[in-house]
């Protein structure tokens, strides 16, 4: 019998953290998962959804709170659902993630007695995002810029979000100027009606440069010359003025389809002494700090040398190939996706690394999309042609898919 009843109170203490980042609860041993708290919460709840094995909760009071908790830096967190622990101390933090990876290598991947040496975090984990995305939309009658309440596409108006660049409040300020001096509608997922989307941006920490893309369900943008005006006097760290088409009924953050309003098609970037170019499309890592703290240490426990060759499992525009390849013999990328593919290679003629992409990826690339295409091939040429090499592979799902499927790839013993 289910111990909790829809729409009732409890009094419970918080014992842990799930991998969503939600609060954990037992009631007569019944989990009860609770959005903004931590271990070590006293709370009083409010039980909303019951199902079979698990219930969520909301809290209604923190009778006593938990050492671990802190003030969020953020006004709008409680509604905002774009982050989920920034109640938890930074270091209290870390030790969830510790313990989330811990739990899923050795639940998931059945490795007994996995432990994490170490976990490096942020010296100063704020205004770190290289890449925002603010979704625009009507309420009560005004037109607004923000994020996603919680479990909703309902939009909280931000006018900051301390993770991005503070460029980001006058950049959607001048964006909602020009929609309302010039009649230009918000978007409406539920009527398929309105012209302006999101507002998506990319930032370039080595360069302090700006790309801003507008998101439109539209085939043009009314009057567009006042918005290119009204973003260049901004700031001129902004470099590029992008139009992204999308006229379908959905939900992606973009399309392939761009018009260059103004200025570069692309901005570039530096990781690990590699320099990128990043279109609107390019899959770059959020947080340019941690990455390059990630890729050096994942290069050093690989220990590449000139006698290594690399295979990059969905390379996107080849950050970690371009990383490896400064010391790798050679490096082979693998992507599905063709515009990362061609970013790939212009990052790799940029960088005049003329073995990290090769054929094999546009001989295969359109084939892998089909599902376990991916994974049948490097099983089919693994063996082959790569037995004595180092696989990189950055992708979790098709990680755990493989795992289950029985293929293991490794470092094999030269």
């Amino acid at each position: 019998m289910i111990p909790v009843e829809k729409n009732k109170e409890y009094v419970a203490c918080i014992d842990s953290v799930s991998s969503d980042g939600n609060g954990v609860a037992h009631i007569d041993g019944f989990a009860v998962f609770v959005p903004q708290t931590v271990d070590g919460d006293k709370i009083k709840m409010l039980v909303v959804k019951v199902q079979k094995n698990f219930a969520y909760g909301k809290a209604l009071e923190i009778t006593e709170p938990s050492d671990k908790r802190c003030e969020p830096m953020c006004q709008h967190y409680k509604r905002c659902g774009g982050c989920q622990i920034r109640h938890i101390k930074y270091d209290a933090q870390l030790d969830i993630k510790r313990d989330i990876v811990e739990n899923a290598m050795q639940r998931i991947g059945k490795f007994e007695n996995f432990k994490v040496d170490g976990i490096v975090g942020m010296d100063v984990p704020e205004r770190y995002r290289n890449k925002m995305v603010f979704p625009v939309g009507n309420v009560y009658g005004k037109n607004v810029c923000g994020f996603y309440a919680m479990r909703s596409h309902d939009i909280i108006p931000l006018d900051d979000c301390s993770l991005g660049d503070e460029i980001n409040r006058e950049i959607n300020d001048a964006v909602i100027d020009y929609m309302n001096e010039n009649n230009v509608s918000a978007y409406d997922e539920k009527s398929h009606k309105g012209i302006v989307r999101r507002v998506f941006t990319r930032k370039s920490f080595s360069a302090n440069e700006i790309m801003v893309v507008v998101s439109v369900n539209a085939k043009s943008l009314p009057k567009r010359e006042k918005l290119i005006s009204k973003l260049r006097k901004v700031s001129d760290r902004i470099v590029s003025i992008v139009l992204n088409i999308n006229t379908k009924r959905n939900n992606l953050v973009l399309t392939e389809e761009n018009v260059i309003l103004w200025g570069k098609d692309r901005i570039s970037d530096t990781l690990c002494g590699v320099k990128f170019d990043i279109s609107p499309q390019s899959f770059f890592q959020i947080n340019p700090v941690q990455t390059e703290k990630l890729y050096s240490k994942a290069l050093e426990y690989a220990d590449i040398d000139e006698n290594t060759s690399v295979m990059d499992i969905y390379c996107g525009i080849g950050t970690i190939s371009l990383c490896a390849a400064k010391n790798a013999k050679s490096v082979v990328g693998v992507e599905i996706v063709e515009r990362a593919i061609e970013d790939a290679k212009e990052n790799a003629a940029f960088e005049r690394c003329t073995d990290v992409i090769t054929n094999m990826i546009m001989k295969y690339g359109p084939v892998l999309k089909r599902k376990w295409a991916v994974e049948e091939w490097l099983r089919s040429i693994h063996v082959e042609c790569f037995w004595k090499e180092l696989v990189v592979n950055q992708y979790r799902k098709y990680a755990e898919n493989m795992k289950k499927r029985k293929f293991v790839m490794k470092k094999s013993a030269a």
